[in-house]
């Protein structure tokens, strides 16, 4: 979990550096310009940056999220 949150945050840092005002966003603004910004679809990079749920996730739900994450942050 501190793995997901560490690359969440790191994409919010990246995208509030690059452009200002990007926190003053409404959350769904937010992935909206994420999205034009790297090639996703606003739906998968608000499931990126969606909160996990507590439970434990499967070795290979928890690589793709991981995936999907590194993916958005390096389009930044």
């Amino acid at each position: 979990a501190r793995l997901l949150r560490s690359l969440q945050h790191d994409i919010l840092r990246r995208a509030r550096r690059h452009h200002p005002g990007f926190e003053r966003l409404a959350i769904a603004d937010q992935w909206q310009l994420l999205a034009r910004l790297t090639g996703e679809s606003p739906s998968a990079v608000g499931q990126a940056l969606r909160p996990r749920p507590a439970q434990k996730m499967s070795h290979s739900e928890f690589s793709r999220h991981v995936g999907d994450l590194q993916r958005i942050r390096n389009a930044l």
